[in-house]
């Protein structure tokens, strides 16, 4: 089935690290369950050879062939073993978490063709190197070495007969990782991937490297498809046919979460100003960048590496500045005085989308039925809401996302939605990465010259009662090429309760989040890993009309 083999494709990379001073095994018969049997090229019997206690670092491929009378043919194209010896897995729970998903998706999907009935397909099947595999015990059948190569073949379930249904093939290089790399890694990672990237990498440190069925499906389709977002003219949200406007924008709310705003009125000179200020402070030497570090989420000015690098599990390939801006005056004698232009290219370019931002709120609060021209605006232009809006957080975060050796084994950023009221992107013109779900897909956003990419964040989905969606999205990464991209992420003041709005709540419509707070989410981050919209999940009523 190509659709099988689709979903073993990403079967993780198996990483070991040579077995030290081994005990030496026992002789054993070639039907034992989960022992490796290990049967040289040449061997007329089925006895396991008795392997040396010695430390060896090999380089091997781990195989499932679909019958075991095809192995040989099917051994035809893995790579040649230069020694065969113990090792010993280190992302064991990763290979073991791969497997169960992968095939009960697989089992899922076969009965729903015929193909399999419950007794003959195991949806606990897993992958048993040879080697130190005690911890890693499931029913499986014996493993060997054929001309060179070994190979393991995987049966369904605890039958133990040779035609029960098999496993379709799968590859997996074996990566070997010695002590010393280890401690390099873990020191080194910390310090971000520019650090990295100035070390000369040619495989991805395993730190970044996401578990199989969280990485990016480059090569699909759904890896190569474009979208292109509803687009929203400033000019027509000012101009005589606000009406539609508005009807355009509720639309994007609702169906995408995310739109394109075109007209925007904010000068090229800040934008150029803003994107090569941020380019040269990713450029100064690490020690000048590493000043900026912090572990506190609300600092007023914090460098950092991936996403939350204090709870991450998987690193992402990502370096980030994230300057607080406002009120300035607090915040701008704590930013970065090098480069010598950053401070005066951040006031000017967070004052501009502050005021674009404000422009969007009005009409999202317009959109919503919560402002009406004529009754909600004073004298001054501006209402209740607005004022709360007025006097909100803002949060200018510039990413950098260095050429990657290896793309389709990591993400830029990984899913999630945005935890505030809404996100003014400056995206990449010349580099793709940003891709939104749509309709159950990922797809990537065409940017638009000349455009920001405007988000739905968390709060915004609260405040509207569920009507405009947070959506999930992620980042891609570039083997060729460095991306970078500016947000500026706006939301109500950092002391504020974020809730929603009384007008959008009644019988037919109950209310569906709890009050929240940035605190409350500085606590969850704090805690959590942040992944998908886990946050947003957790500020759900479980019950409808429930406070």
């Amino acid at each position: 089935m190509s659709t099988d083999l689709e979903l073993l494709q990403d079967l993780p990379r198996i990483q070991v690290r040579p077995a030290v001073k081994i005990e030496t095994l026992q002789s054993c018969s070639a039907t034992d369950d989960n022992k490796a049997i290990i049967q040289q090229e040449n061997s007329e019997t089925d006895d396991c050879q008795t392997p040396k206690s010695e430390e060896h670092k090999i380089p091997a491929v781990l195989s499932c062939p679909p019958a075991p009378r095809k192995a040989k043919r099917n051994i035809s194209c893995k790579r040649k073993l230069t020694e065969i010896d113990f090792f010993e897995i280190v992302n064991r729970e990763e290979v073991d978490s791969f497997f169960q998903s992968s095939f009960e998706l697989l089992t899922k999907r076969r009965r729903q063709h015929g193909e399999v009935n419950s007794a003959s397909c195991c949806t606990k099947c897993l992958l048993q190197p040879s080697g130190l595999n005690q911890s890693f015990k499931r029913p499986c059948k014996r493993q060997a070495t054929v001309n060179g190569y070994i190979y393991t073949y995987i049966m369904p379930g605890s039958n133990d007969d040779d035609e029960g249904a098999m496993s379709p093939a799968l590859v997996s290089e074996v990566q070997t990782i010695c002590k010393e790399d280890e401690l390099v890694e873990s020191h080194e990672y910390h310090k971000g991937v520019k650090h990295l990237c100035g070390r000369g990498l040619k495989k991805l440190p395993r730190k970044y490297i996401l578990p199989a069925l969280e990485r990016p499906l480059l090569s699909t389709k759904d890896g190569a498809t474009n979208l292109k977002l509803p687009i929203i003219d400033i000019a027509q949200l000012q101009g005589p046919d606000r009406v539609h406007a508005l009807e355009s924008l509720s639309k994007a709310c609702q169906e995408y979460g995310f739109f394109q705003l075109i007209n925007h009125g904010i000068a090229s000179e800040s934008v150029l100003d803003m994107i090569q200020a941020a380019r040269k402070f990713f450029e100064l030497p690490f020690e000048e960048r590493s000043k900026y570090m912090s572990k506190d989420q609300s600092a007023p000015v914090r460098y950092g590496t991936s996403f939350n690098q204090n709870k991450d599990r998987v690193f992402c390939w990502r370096d980030f500045i994230k300057l607080n801006c406002h009120p300035l005056s607090d915040v701008l004698p704590h930013w970065p005085s090098s480069p010598a232009e950053l401070r005066q290219a951040v006031v000017n370019y967070s004052k501009e989308t502050r005021s674009l931002y404000l422009m969007l709120a009005k009409a999202i609060l317009e959109s919503l039925g919560l402002v009406e021209t004529e009754k909600d605006i004073d004298e001054n232009g501006s209402c209740d809401l607005l004022k709360e809006f007025e006097d909100g957080s803002q949060l200018i975060v510039a990413n950098f996302y260095p050429s990657c050796p290896e793309p389709d084994l990591t993400l830029g950023i990984p899913p999630h939605s945005d935890y505030g009221f809404l996100t003014l992107l400056l995206p990449d013109e010349e580099v793709k990465g940003l891709q939104i779900q749509h309709e159950g897909r990922w797809v990537t956003v065409e940017p638009v010259p000349n455009s920001f990419v405007v988000n739905v964040g968390d709060h915004l989905e609260i405040f509207s009662n569920g009507k405009y969606r947070s959506v999930l999205h992620r980042v891609l990464v570039n083997p060729l090429k460095s991306r970078m991209s500016i947000a500026s992420l706006h939301t109500l003041p950092f002391n504020s309760m974020i809730r929603p709005s009384p007008k959008l709540v009644n019988d037919a419509n109950p209310r569906r989040y709890k009050d929240t707070d940035f605190a409350t989410f500085i606590q969850y981050m704090a805690s959590h890993e942040h992944k998908n919209k886990n946050f947003l999940e957790s500020r759900r009523l479980t019950q409808l009309g429930d406070a």
